[in-house]
């Protein structure tokens, strides 16, 4: 059954660093290699750099660290084939994760991207725990700003109803300190399609006070500005999905993709990623549940590199192997492993193909 273009059109969204690139590349791998009898195979590149792509797809074979995407560009578009003789065009932009941090910071959401998200029929939401700073509870802050909730007395103005209040926070609050955010450290200008003015901002919102990445925030000394991109990390990307939902007349099918994967072995996330996104997302779990008619969702894990280039025994281990293809870990939710990486577009596209 041939699939009409519009039905197929995916985009990859997510703070900088997440792993967007690296499963671009990884993907194009398996679905032009013959390493794997996957779901979905090339029929034809029907846009894009074949160039670029192969450039990234070399990188990720010879296990060097991917180039990172600084700019808005090189969209792939490209017509697979199924198991069953189906045909799906599928379209992904390789979004700077620049792009998404501006987004949040300056509460801007651009017109060509609103395009895009009005467009989308699925989208692949990274993450990756690497890059991830968690919320500090109110309790934590305490201990961290050298302050006390005592009265002058001495007496805990704490009362018994606030316990509960403190449970309810205690995942969710997020505080501004003085903490080194990798994602948030880039002074790069991204550069697209777009201009600023053509812009799309949620009703009501307006811009922060202040919205200089490189500022600092500290309770130690004098009290500074709010710096929004001190923000963690859940907070951010609840609010990526805001604008994804301000601009949506249509459900939209949406992979949260929990990146570098092996970077969790060992702990009580291993193959877990519903259990991480859990613990670590709640903000973003509640909110993915109050709104089912806008997202459907489905938590995948994934491990597209096999672990960090940085660990060298392990990686010796992974360049022994026969294919390339074969250190791909991709974990769905009831816990069952693939090196398959179609296997996520196909649950994208499931409603329309099948």
């Amino acid at each position: 059954m041939e699939v009409d273009q519009e039905r197929s059109r995916l985009f990859m969204f997510g703070l900088p660093e997440t792993g967007k690139t690296t499963f671009l590349a990884a993907l194009w791998h398996v679905v032009e290699s013959p390493e794997i009898d996957g779901v979905w195979k090339l029929d034809e590149l029907f846009e894009g750099s074949r160039d670029y792509i192969e450039k990234r797809r070399q990188e990720w074979i010879s296990y060097k660290e991917m180039k990172r995407t600084k700019v808005d560009g090189n969209a792939i578009r490209m017509k697979l084939k199924g198991r069953d003789g189906s045909f799906a065009q599928f379209e992904m932009p390789d979004l700077s994760g620049e792009t998404f941090r501006q987004q949040f910071v300056e509460r801007d959401l651009r017109e060509g991207l609103a395009e895009l998200y009005r467009k989308a029929t699925g989208a692949l939401l990274f993450i990756n725990p690497n890059k991830v700073q968690d919320p500090f509870s109110i309790p934590s802050v305490e201990t961290v700003i050298g302050e006390s909730w005592d009265d002058e007395d001495g007496e805990d103005d704490w009362d018994e109803d606030d316990d509960e209040k403190e449970s309810e926070v205690e995942d969710t609050a997020a505080v501004a300190i003085d903490v080194t955010d990798e994602d948030d450290s880039s002074s790069e200008e991204v550069t697209g399609p777009d201009s600023p003015e053509d812009s799309v901002k949620p009703e009501g919102e307006t811009a922060p006070v202040d919205a200089t990445p490189d500022s600092e925030t500290s309770f130690v000394d004098e009290p500074s500005q709010f710096n929004i991109s001190k923000c963690c990390t859940s907070v951010k990307v609840a609010e990526l999905l805001q604008f994804l939902h301000s601009v949506r007349g249509t459900p939209i099918r949406l992979a949260v993709v929990v990146a570098a994967l092996d970077e969790l072995d060992g702990t009580p996330f291993e193959n877990q990623p519903v259990k991480y996104i859990e613990k670590h997302f709640a903000l973003v779990r509640q909110y993915l549940r109050a709104n089912p008619h806008v997202f459907v969702t489905r938590v995948f894990g994934l491990s597209a590199q096999g672990t960090s280039y940085q660990r060298k025994d392990q990686l010796k281990a992974l360049q022994n192997m026969a294919n390339a293809s074969d250190r791909i870990r991709l974990v769905h939710e009831d816990g069952s492993k693939t090196n398959d990486l179609t296997q996520i577009l196909d649950w994208l596209c499931e409603a329309e193909t099948r």
